[in-house]
């Protein structure tokens, strides 16, 4: 082949290339809240664009693009461009080579595309001008990186000064819209309240939807017609009503009242329904108890929580297998603290920890056949098992309580800190931290939904029936937690509703060992913690324990 050839095929490549692609004309718009957004800050910039389109497709030989690109509701100032989806999606479509380099990105300033850092803004507005032409409505001027470098040193220097303008201008409402935030917190906290007696708004942006949107006194206040629809809604959902056959209801007896499936679903995780709200301001996450006027009391909020895990507990695997020991919020990893799952494997229903394949790798992964553990229950009459003495349940709530918001402040101090440097050790910290609090909340939970209940029915007799064994399991565990202690030993631990603990020793399959690790209830109890299990593994009387 001469020296002439790959020159040929090289043109003739770019030159069927330059016929195939098409040149569009994209468009892409932002504004920052939901609330722009529907003051019309999204039309208008459509109405700037359109003024300019015609013009633009007649003169440079375009096609508009199928697609308009809208990111609603998503500041550029706190979230980065590639944690917006549809400008994501747009650099995608330009990194897929799938358009030709002459198109024309449409916005209304250059603003839309970051307010962050100004070295950030100008590398992103920078990535899209080398990969197609920018016209900017409110200037009318069309920048061309590849046709004109001084286009690109003009686009880099206005680039600069509009990002900075940009960047201090929102760091400056940023500031000022969290002292307005804090100033009302404290005035709650301090109890200053408005005219009539009623806590005073916090522009927050966060209104459930029960609540009157507007007030001229600036009071919070609910919507007594709203409330009390809500309260059905919660009434249905508890009795056993899917959360479409609630919308449904919702549709046909009040049709003025908007609320979508994935409002109702979400219902039970509002914890403004009991009168609270939580706020995070710069990190630092602030719980207002008794904000708002409650619609559900707390026994009635827990009796809608019980509903939704019950709606939420899966019975069966993908294979049609019942998940006997998961999917309801009892069963964990002592290694990693992570969720056990029931999956299908060479045709054995296995448990094994999520954790294995998460986000961060569990050091110590469980796995373990279904059956194993089914057959090693089916030796302990579980009617029998006497309670350990308890400590009252308020206090341990309490505790717990107290725990939990210690940890969420220092879950939200990490987060912040891997906000501003994403290094892989916060993260490691930041799901480490999460995982606890996420437990914490569970414990609470499942406490305060047994504190609904009188008493626990403790069958006489062990189900055989899988789904059976699965609700009578739901009802009388607390916990569920497997520990690898080597290829083929694992170690359960059970903790009952009773308060009665114990652990179950299955080596290949079968049965060998049952009983207490520490010999006393009292300090078996402490055991409970996943930290303290931890510890005490590696002591000798765990060896011990496992070898006799």
């Amino acid at each position: 082949m001469s020296t002439l050839q790959p020159c040929i095929v090289h043109v003739l490549i770019g030159f069927v290339t330059a016929i195939t692609l098409k040149k569009y004309l994209i468009r892409y718009s932002r504004v920052s809240t939901t609330i722009q957004a529907k003051a019309g800050g999204l039309t208008q910039q459509a109405l700037e664009q359109e003024q300019a389109i015609q013009s633009l497709i007649e003169n440079h030989g375009l096609t508009e693009y199928s697609e308009s690109f809208v990111d609603a509701g998503v500041s550029a100032f706190k979230v980065s461009s590639t944690d917006r989806p549809n400008l994501k999606k747009l650099f995608d479509l330009l990194d897929s080579g799938a358009i030709h380099e002459d198109s024309i990105l449409v916005i209304s300033n250059l603003d839309r595309v970051s307010r962050e850092l100004p070295m950030v803004a100008v590398h992103t507005l920078l990535s899209l001008l080398m990969k197609c032409r920018i016209y900017i409505t409110q200037t009318g001027k069309l920048y061309d990186a590849t046709k004109d470098p001084d286009s690109q040193t003009f686009a880099l220097m206005e680039a600069v000064i509009v990002a900075g303008r940009s960047h201090e201008e929102s760091a400056t409402k940023s500031k000022r819209k969290h002292n307005n935030i804090m100033e009302r917190i404290n005035d709650f906290m301090t109890g200053k309240r408005g005219a009539t007696g009623k806590p005073l708004v916090i522009p927050t942006g966060k209104k459930p939807i029960w609540c009157n949107q507007t007030s001229v006194d600036h009071e919070v206040t609910n919507d007594p017609i709203k409330v009390a629809i809500i309260r059905d809604i919660a009434k249905r959902l508890t009795q056993g009503n899917n959360v479409t056959e609630v919308h449904e209801w919702v549709a046909q007896s009040h049709p003025d009242f908007k609320i979508s499936e994935q409002s109702i679903r979400r219902l039970s995780n509002q914890r403004s329904l009991i009168g609270e709200l939580s706020v995070t301001v710069q990190g630092t996450t602030h719980v207002l108890e008794n904000y708002f006027e409650p619609v559900l009391t707390e026994s009635e909020f827990y009796q809608l929580v019980n509903a939704r895990n019950r709606r939420n507990a899966k019975p069966l695997t993908k294979s049609g297998n019942v998940s006997i020991f998961t999917g309801y919020k009892k069963s964990h990893c002592r290694s990693c603290g992570e969720v056990l799952v029931t999956v299908s494997e060479r045709h054995q229903t296995v448990i094994r920890c999520r954790g294995s394949r998460g986000l961060v790798k569990c050091q110590n992964p469980v796995s373990i056949r279904s059956s194993y553990v089914v057959d090693a229950l089916s030796n302990l009459n579980l009617s029998r098992l006497e309670s350990v003495e308890e400590t009252a349940p308020n206090k341990v709530l309490v505790e717990l309580e107290s725990k939990l918001l210690s940890e969420q402040v220092k879950y939200d101090k990490i987060k912040a800190m891997f906000d501003e440097d994403p290094d892989p050790d916060v993260k490691l910290a930041m799901v480490s931290k999460r995982n606890l609090v996420e437990s914490l909340k569970n414990e609470i939970e499942s406490l305060k939904i047994q504190n609904l209940r009188s008493e626990i029915s403790i069958l006489e007799s062990f189900p055989t029936d899988p789904i059976e064994l699965r609700d009578y399991l739901k009802q009388v565990l607390e916990s569920f937690k497997l520990h690898k202690i080597k290829r083929g030993h694992v170690l359960v631990s059970l903790t009952l509703v009773n308060g009665f603990q114990t652990n179950l020793y299955v080596k290949n399959g079968e049965l060998v060992k049952v009983g207490l690790l520490t010999g006393s209830n009292k300090r078996e109890k402490l055991l409970k913690h996943d930290r303290v299990f931890k510890k005490f593994i590696t002591t000798s009387k765990f060896k011990k324990w496992i070898e006799l």
